[in-house]
């Protein structure tokens, strides 16, 4: 009996205990329900002087701040994020962490980072782009032809007209490079998810460019010998040009020069002042030369023009350009590392050679 006593005494002390607990926290909650229009208030006032107001409670601030970044990470983590934008102030070589930034991040900052322009045109922009399966891209190039066509004498034989095919083949390259930083870079700056693929994206394209140019460039075979040789100005030269491949049954597409040699084209005057017809300023403000489009291009070469059929000419891709970002790359993990890795498999096809000239005006 006396132990049945001693049991139900401290089942009792238990549940007065949790009672009192109990009260404690309902207490507390309405205390906290009280409270919550003061620091409301409170954060309505900070935010009118900063940031527009909020309609959501700070309490409720925080909490959606925590969760949407936690969710953001760890789909990160486990792969859905694919093409993952970022941006930073990138070094030469090795990993970026946060001594690769000056100044106090604590600080208001903007949203974004402040880069170098991209190329306002690109080589790609200019061509036609075929996809590919296999990495590599088969066409067969006209040999030289005999025209044996003629008037037929009655009864006799017909002339026969033979061709002859040069098989060609191109090879997709990738042009790549990666970039890595510390994760804890990402907490310091923000905006570093949203810049660093812009970056990639446009020093691809730079050096694109450049492997564009200078394969086409080299392996032109158009003549370049206009039909006036003591000619000194580079409008009359370039007309010499177009006028070349016209000549040879191509449509030139596209000068390209640079901005110093569009300059000079561009301020040509004749003798008398007069405007050349052949010239002209379409509603695009471009120049151009009957159909021939001058385009400028930091990626040309000073002093020279690159004059080119652009249906002669192909940008084959087995994969598209893109940017991933890991950190299953060595020893990322450990290090808490990410690689972002900018790339594309192509090449570019010139399908006729002597659809392209390169010329040096070698007088300016």
């Amino acid at each position: 009996m006396e132990d049945i006593t001693v049991k139900a005494d401290h089942w009792l002390r238990v549940a007065a205990m949790a009672e009192d607990s109990h009260n404690k926290i309902a207490q507390l909650a309405a205390d906290a329900k009280a409270n919550q229009p003061i620091i409301d208030g409170i954060s309505l006032q900070e935010g009118a002087r900063k940031t527009p107001r909020q309609t959501k409670s700070l309490t409720q601030q925080v909490v959606e701040g925590i969760t949407t970044r936690k969710q953001e990470f760890e789909a990160f983590q486990n792969g859905e994020i694919k093409n993952f934008r970022v941006n930073l102030d990138t070094k030469t070589s090795g990993v970026l962490g946060s001594d690769h930034v000056t100044g106090n991040t604590m600080t208001t900052y903007a949203g974004q980072g402040a880069i170098l322009p991209p190329h306002q045109i690109n080589f790609r922009d200019l061509i036609s782009s075929v996809p590919v399966q296999n990495g590599s891209y088969t066409f067969y190039r006209e040999g030289t032809v005999t025209n044996s066509f003629a008037q037929q004498t009655e009864l006799n034989l017909k002339p026969s007209q033979d061709y002859t095919w040069v098989e060609n083949r191109v090879s997709c390259v990738y042009i790549s490079a990666i970039t890595q930083f510390s994760k804890q870079l990402s907490y310091n700056l923000n905006f570093i998810q949203n810049t660093i693929a812009t970056q990639l994206f446009r020093d691809f394209y730079r050096k694109e460019n450049d492997y564009f140019n200078v394969t086409v460039a080299g392996n032109a075979t158009g003549n370049g010998t206009v039909a006036n040789p003591s000619a000194t100005v580079d409008a009359e030269e370039l007309i010499g040009i177009i006028a070349n491949q016209i000549k040879s049954g191509y449509a030139p597409s596209y000068a390209v020069v640079d901005a110093d040699e569009w300059r000079r084209l561009a301020t040509t005057k004749p003798n008398d002042y007069s405007i050349p017809p052949v010239f002209s300023v379409g509603a695009d403000g471009m120049l151009r030369i009957n159909n021939t489009q001058i385009v400028v291009a930091p990626w040309a070469q000073t002093d020279h023009v690159l004059c080119f059929d652009s249906s002669q000419i192909l940008r084959v891709e087995g994969e598209s350009l893109r940017v991933e970002f890991s950190m299953e790359d060595s020893d990322n993990f450990q290090r808490n590392k990410i690689t972002a890795r900018c790339e594309c498999f192509e090449n570019i096809a010139l399908l006729r050679p002597d659809s392209v000239i390169y010329k040096d005006f070698s007088n300016s």
